[in-house]
């Protein structure tokens, strides 16, 4: 009996002991498994770092109380090698080459339209003040072309003067010849716009190639031109790289996209359209600068 109980004696040490060593191993094994919560790199190295100590049963080389490293170190390199692969790559070059094909000839016409449209109107704005001024000061206003247009103002001088520049100025033109003199009040200069447009003029109507040099609005708003007090009507076209060779629309809708047509009438109205029909029509023989 005693020997049995000794044997027992002894036993149950040893089962205490076992049991130790496995609690130990399930709590180790534990937290490797929540190494998955862990970033990749970091993971690894405390796998590292647990296989480098000294476990009693010495049999934990490369594993760790029976859990593989391996899955740590899969993880691991997941991360540490995450980005595009080549054909990914290659699709969505394609989809940008695409999409650039299709936006950037839209892009250079929009680019071109704003810079038609921002020329006309600066005509036509400096156009009405003429008139207007002309209206409130009871007195004649002229626009004239000019090559200094945005030199500093000298009346005395005159400058800016007018001339045959691709700017303009707006003044009192108190003897009404389109000239402007010493003396007369400069009310508005504009330079000239970008050199993609080009601008071609017609003149009195019932002067066959007669150029517009300038625009002079009497006091009661109509146009007249130097010694008369009636002027007919007077056009200015814009055009700019496509000239008058592309059209959007058909019929008496069409228009172009490359031009802009500045009507002055003789009763001193300003308008600008883009008209096919209008353009072209007899009479006018307007054509696109080619510079």
């Amino acid at each position: 009996m005693s020997v049995v109980a000794v044997g027992r004696t002894i036993a149950e040490p040893g089962k205490a002991v076992h049991a130790g060593k496995e609690s130990g191993k399930k709590r180790i094994a534990d937290g490797v498994q929540g190494l998955t919560a862990i970033p990749g790199a970091a993971a690894l190295h405390l796998v590292k770092s647990i296989n480098r100590l000294s476990v009693p049963d010495g049999r934990l080389s490369g594993r760790v109380a029976g859990i593989d490293a391996a899955p740590m170190l899969a993880l691991a390199m997941k991360a540490k090698h995450a980005g595009f692969t080549l054909l990914e790559m290659m699709i969505v070059v394609g989809i940008a080459a695409l999409l650039l094909g299709i936006a950037v000839p839209s892009l250079i016409d929009f680019n071109r339209n704003a810079r038609m449209t921002s020329a006309a109107n600066d005509l036509l704005v400096d156009l009405n003040l003429s008139r207007t001024e002309a209206i409130k000061r009871r007195e004649a206003v002229s626009m004239c072309r000019s090559t200094n247009a945005t030199a500093e103002d000298d009346p005395a001088t005159p400058t800016p003067a007018c001339g045959n520049g691709r700017g303009w100025i707006v003044f009192v033109d108190l003897d009404a010849d389109g000239v402007r003199d010493g003396s007369e009040i400069l009310l508005q200069a504009h330079d000239a716009p970008p050199a993609s447009v080009r601008m071609a003029t017609r003149g009195d109507a019932d002067v066959s190639g007669s150029t517009l040099s300038h625009v002079i609005f009497a006091p009661s708003g109509f146009r007249q031109v130097a010694g008369s007090s009636v002027a007919p009507d007077s056009w200015i076209l814009l055009c700019d790289e496509r000239r008058l060779t592309r059209t959007i629309g058909s019929g008496t809708t069409a228009e172009y996209p490359g031009a802009r047509l500045i009507e002055i009438s003789g009763p001193g109205r300003v308008l600008v359209t883009r008209s096919v029909n209008r353009i072209g029509s007899a009479g006018l023989n307007l054509t696109c600068p080619t510079t």
